[in-house]
């Protein structure tokens, strides 16, 4: 008999490396970009190996990489703790907004109402947001999720 996995282990998560099946988003991103993050996953592994303490060992990755953007001991260790609390490579790219980034849930709610208010014209959405700008932002009112601009 064979009691072996029918998901093939090369296709599974591993830390500090891209996963397979997000590989096609990995490079989408600038090359500069990729060679950064795989660089980062790789102090990252350095650093969860290291014998002494973590803080030795972020120390001496920011000295060999001294100028480099994103090296420095701050940002080495501020990654280091979002990564190893995600074990997702995407908290290393610049500008990530993490997993919920966008609107907030009330805004959402509160432009569904005013597409709902907007039945019977041709384009909903677009008599919703012109709803929002002009008797909305433009007047001072309170937006649900944002508050007055």
């Amino acid at each position: 008999m064979n009691y072996q996995l029918s998901t093939e282990t090369s296709n599974l998560p591993r830390p500090y490396a891209i996963a397979v099946s997000e590989q096609l988003e990995f490079v989408k991103l600038p090359k500069k970009e990729q060679v950064r993050i795989l660089d980062l996953l790789s102090a990252f592994k350095t650093i969860s190996r290291t014998t002494g303490t973590k803080t030795e060992a972020i120390a001496g990755i920011a000295a060999v990489n001294t100028g480099r953007r994103g090296f420095s001991v701050e940002s080495l260790d501020r990654l280091y703790r979002a990564y190893i609390k995600a074990y997702d490579w995407r908290v290393c790219v610049r500008n990530y907004r993490g997993a919920n980034a966008g609107q907030p849930t009330e805004f959402k709610k509160f432009f569904c109402g005013l597409v709902l208010q907007s039945q019977g014209r041709t384009d909903v959405v677009m008599a919703a947001r012109d709803n929002l700008i002009f008797n909305y932002w433009k007047v001072g009112k309170a937006v649900p999720g944002y508050g007055s601009f």
